[in-house]
């Protein structure tokens, strides 16, 4: 049976004050990939800062501006959060969405949302495929009942003049794997044939040395083929 597959491509509003990146700079990334998540402070200038971090998957929480994933894993996936504090501000807290590449396999569903760092869908948004606009939907999602190789590609959502990053889909096509019964039955007639042939030789030459002689030169020129 096929699968169903939901993905959610984010809207994000930065704040003026402090900015989450990641590096490789893409929105995904590929399992077994080394990134790098890093807070920057806007208009900190030389100020000390000490930076707070929030995420699923911290056991130890940097006090630094750089968390360093090596290997990312499925498991690494989700929002990492941070802020930065001084003696005399404290930011807000910003967000970013780490979310490795998982392949969708070609017939399955999948249905892309267009959402607010609120987590709410947001209405009449724009989706794109390799930057050209392939649907305009009210509720803001995206739904593709049966993905094909077509459909592989970067996607992203406009809304209200902001737009996401772009969010890699990649379409795996299954080979479709041969069946074994004909072979078997292809087989099973040759060498049946072979068998009746080989008797009716055998019937024919019983009596006499030179036709048993090719005989078996015959039986060794089939086995050697």
């Amino acid at each position: 049976s096929n699968s169903h597959w939901s993905f959610l491509i984010w809207v994000k509003f930065i704040s003026n004050r402090v900015t989450v990146t990641l590096q490789p700079s893409w929105s995904q990334i590929f399992v077994g990939e080394t990134i790098t998540v890093r807070c920057e402070i806007q208009g900190g200038g030389r100020t000390e800062w000490t930076y707070e971090w929030k995420a699923d998957k911290l056991d130890r929480r940097p006090t630094h501006n750089e968390h360093r994933i090596t290997a990312a894993t499925e498991s690494d996936s989700g929002k990492y959060s941070c802020r930065g504090r001084n003696d005399y501000l404290l930011t807000e807290w910003n967000i970013i969405l780490v979310s490795p590449v998982r392949p969708v396999a070609e017939g399955d569903s999948v249905t892309l949302g267009c959402k607010l760092r609120k987590d709410k869908l947001v209405s009449s948004v724009f989706f794109y495929l390799n930057d050209k606009v392939i649907h305009n939907n009210s509720r803001g999602e995206l739904s593709i009942s049966a993905v094909s190789k077509s459909d592989e590609g970067f996607y992203k959502c406009q809304f209200s003049g902001q737009e996401s990053q772009q969010s890699w889909m990649s379409v795996t096509v299954a080979v479709s794997g041969t069946s074994v019964f004909p072979v078997l039955l292809i087989v099973g007639l040759v060498c049946g044939f072979i068998l009746i042939v080989l008797l009716f030789l055998l019937f024919r030459y019983r009596r006499s040395k030179g036709g048993v002689f090719l005989f078996l030169i015959f039986v060794y020129l089939l086995l050697s083929l």
